[in-house]
């Protein structure tokens, strides 16, 4: 029997239909991917299965009971979790206390809340400590969330979501559904790292990008010396987040045309090395210098009329401006990229431009992000785990 199953569900916003009678089943204990472009309506899908959204028409069915229209916090206790592409915790509370709240709401009463300290309820502590531990997150459950990577984020909030499944589909069967994942991601990882590389290769047979040859000589500080000008060179910094020390003496350089990519397991620091080049997390030792120019401890603003732009993994785009707002909000004078080229590049776009940034799909979003960075003319352009719409 289908844990989940769907019958001719639709979902229209006026005259646009985002998901079109979509009928699909799924069984306890199995492992799904809803694959499609951008804007098919992949998001759509997920806020309608969980009560976001009221289908236009069509039945949702979880655990043999229809919850169509169903509102998402019942929903959310039936056991029917969900995470999301931006993560949704709270970043001034500590690891513990967001999944606590989560493990709490699971709870058989939301009653005296309001009158009883949270260490009256050591049951609820327990679950809290142990969704940490599955996640691999329990030794920093007194951290505050602000302080943790955006990839350790993804992990506290899978593990506030896996403790409301836990609630409907059983401890058991939500371990089998997790070791099912990893079996999977270790059996593909390699195989999605080799394609990624192999396009990377395809551009630099092309001439897009420098290539690099790894047996270039290298500087004493142990960076290559590159036949192009090295723009961005970074020697050893040492970056924190309050008492937590995330890069260590971290060295490496970019030459003008060439691409580079930092690879690297949630909570390694790539994030962090993005912000200490943009100013937004200084480094408190070592140096990052821009063409020659030392920009380390300056503030983002000046590192961005220098011609630095980043473009953060939450996108960071105006949701209530629409897009053609985006843009202009960041258009430079004698950028070579202005309106006409960055639609060029994104044709997307085109027929988006009066939509609101919130009602953008994620994939047009993460186009809106690129094109706004790209419209302040920059030299140097920083990517912080984009999805690749442009394939």
């Amino acid at each position: 029997m289908a844990i989940l199953e769907t019958k001719n569900l639709s979902k229209a916003f006026g005259a646009l239909t985002a998901v079109d009678g979509v009928s699909l089943g799924i069984e306890a204990g199995t492992l799904h991917s809803i694959i499609g472009p951008n804007g098919a309506g992949k998001t759509t899908l997920f806020n309608l299965l969980t009560g976001t959204y009221r289908p236009s028409s069509g039945r949702i069915f979880f655990d043999g009971r229809d919850i169509t229209g169903t509102p998402a916090h019942r929903v959310a206790h039936l056991g029917l979790a969900r995470s999301f592409q931006r993560t949704n915790v709270f970043p001034a509370f500590s690891l513990l206390d967001n999944v606590w709240v989560a493990a709490f709401a699971c709870g058989p009463s939301w009653k005296g809340l309001l009158w009883r300290r949270a260490d009256r309820y050591p049951e609820v502590r327990a679950r809290a400590l142990a969704a940490l531990a599955d996640v691999g997150l329990a030794d920093k459950a007194g951290e505050a969330v602000r302080e943790i990577s955006y990839g350790e984020q993804r992990q506290l909030e899978l593990a506030a979501r896996g403790d409301q499944e836990a609630r409907g589909a059983g401890a058991r069967a939500q371990r089998a559904l997790h070791d099912r994942a990893d079996r999977a991601q270790d059996g593909h990882h390699h195989e999605r790292v080799r394609s990624d590389l192999g396009d990377a290769l395809r551009q630099l047979d092309r001439g897009r990008v420098a290539r690099r040859d790894p047996a270039q000589p290298r500087s004493a500080a142990g960076l290559p010396r590159r036949s192009g000008r090295v723009i961005l060179e970074i020697e050893g910094i040492d970056t924190f987040y309050g008492l937590g020390h995330i890069l260590h003496g971290l060295s490496l350089a970019v030459a003008e045309g060439e691409l580079v990519a930092l690879l690297g397991r949630n909570g390694a620091g790539k994030t962090t090395t993005l912000r200490s080049v943009t100013g937004l997390t200084p480094p408190r030792s070592g140096e990052i210098r821009y063409k020659g120019r030392s920009i380390a401890g300056l503030a983002p603003h000046r590192i961005s009329r220098m011609g630095i732009a980043l473009v953060p993994e939450t996108r960071g785009i105006f949701s209530y401006l629409n897009a053609r707002e985006n843009l202009l909000i960041a258009e430079r004078r004698g950028s070579r990229w202005q309106m006409d080229a960055v639609l060029g590049r994104f044709p997307a776009l085109r027929g988006r431009l009066e939509s609101k940034g919130r009602l953008l799909s994620g994939g047009e979003q993460e186009m809106l992000a690129i094109a706004r960075a790209l419209m302040t003319g920059p030299e140097l352009l920083l990517l912080d785990e984009p999805s690749p719409p442009w394939s």
